[in-house]
């Protein structure tokens, strides 16, 4: 890991307000006391599309739990 990334364990967002896949609106303070996993991708990437298998296991692993969110 990156000294900068490092820098930034437990360390909140600047404020943001997202859609979730309902259209639901979300902000950082609903992610609050949650383990989130932020992932940025591009489809053109083939790294990106490379790990969508394993975020994909992750998910489906994980996306009943209330304290874990998904951000992608």
């Amino acid at each position: 890991m990156h000294k900068a990334e490092e820098s930034n364990i437990g360390k909140s967002f600047e404020s943001f307000t997202g859609k979730d896949v309902n259209g639901k609106t979300f902000s950082n303070n609903d992610l609050n006391g949650k383990i989130t996993l932020v992932n940025f991708w591009f489809e053109s990437c083939p790294p990106c599309v490379a790990e969508f298998d394993a975020l994909n296991k992750i998910y489906e692993r994980l996306y009943n739990n209330k304290y874990f969110r998904f951000i992608s």
